[in-house]
């Protein structure tokens, strides 16, 4: 098994590990926007380079495989230097306007995160060369939407599709400043065979894929930061998935799942149902305590009382 030291510790790696999985493991960070875990590694996003002891240049952490010696720093200035440049140039096409009003002490999402980690100023809409991404590839869609404006291209939604849950509704349509994200090949999530389970809703580094239902009944606030997040077992079907109960103003503002990488039933993934079938609970018509029938009997004034659910 080599060994390589990473920010000047020591740690031993199985031979076909990346230099990811080797820190991941160790619990150092590396930013990552296009990689996640179980999905095809594509290497496109370039913000995981780092620096190796004897390397010209830096290497993608998500795709460099450890060897024996190998000496790794993982926030060296060229590193650091390189991260700040793709996040300028990411942000060229991004509506930044949260970030610009003190929205750093508050990122919404991941790519955000690592904008606010780094320092990296938006550029005024003024001065961009490129014109926001427009539009919404699902229009009417009563449960996801796509902002394109938010998009960064990174196609973990469309390798989520394809990959784990082996549907392949998406696809990175046209090239350069024109590419996008699209449903089908007529924009028409229904024909395209989409199942709505959520997938891509849950890898989007930005939010630019998200749950419409959340937004119309709950403030930012209350689905960013949740009065409690509640571990449960989906309902439906027999399968045991995990579920994560968002609640806010007791009441479920929505259902995620848990870590891909926890050892679940459903590994993270949910179906149309354990993500957005989560209306009964808090239905007008429920039933919260045992209901009482009254019947008389023959012969009889005075009534029985029977319960008449168990």
């Amino acid at each position: 098994m080599p060994t390589l030291a990473i920010n000047g510790r020591t740690l031993t790696a199985n031979a076909d590990a990346t230099i990811l999985d080797v820190a991941r493991a160790a619990g150092i960070e590396i930013p990552t926007l296009c990689w996640y875990p179980k999905l095809p590694i594509v290497g496109n996003c370039r913000i995981c380079l780092v620096s190796v002891d004897g390397q010209p240049k830096l290497l993608p952490a998500c795709a460099t495989r450890v060897a024996d010696g190998m000496v790794v720093t993982t926030e060296s200035h060229a590193a650091v230097e390189n991260r700040r440049g793709v996040l300028r140039l990411l942000l060229e096409r991004y509506p930044a306007e949260h970030l610009r009003n003190g929205g750093r002490a508050r990122p919404r999402n991941e790519f955000e995160q690592y904008v606010a980690r780094y320092g990296v100023d938006p550029t005024p809409l003024a001065g961009r060369d490129l014109p926001l991404r427009s539009g919404d590839e699902r229009p009417g869609d009563p449960m996801i939407r796509h902002d394109m404006s938010t998009c960064i291209l990174c196609t973990r939604c469309v390798r989520a599709c394809a990959d784990i849950q082996v549907v392949g509704v998406l696809d990175v349509a046209w090239r350069g400043e024109h590419a996008e994200i699209v449903v089908g090949a007529d924009g028409d999530p229904d024909k395209a065979g989409c199942t709505w389970c959520g997938e891509c809703v849950r890898v989007c580094p930005t939010g630019a894929i998200f749950e419409t239902l959340p937004r119309q009944r709950f403030t930012p606030a209350q689905i960013r930061s949740p009065e409690r997040v509640v571990r449960a077992v989906c309902p439906y079907c027999g399968v045991g998935c995990q579920i994560d109960l968002h609640v806010a103003g007791g009441r479920i503002a929505r259902v995620t799942s848990p870590d891909i990488e926890l050892d679940t039933p459903n590994q993270g993934s949910t179906c149309v149902k354990g993500r957005f079938g989560y209306d009964f609970p808090q239905h007008q018509d429920r039933l919260t305590r045992p209901l009482l029938g009254v019947e008389r009997r023959a012969g009889s004034g005075a009534p029985r009382r029977a319960m008449a659910n168990h």
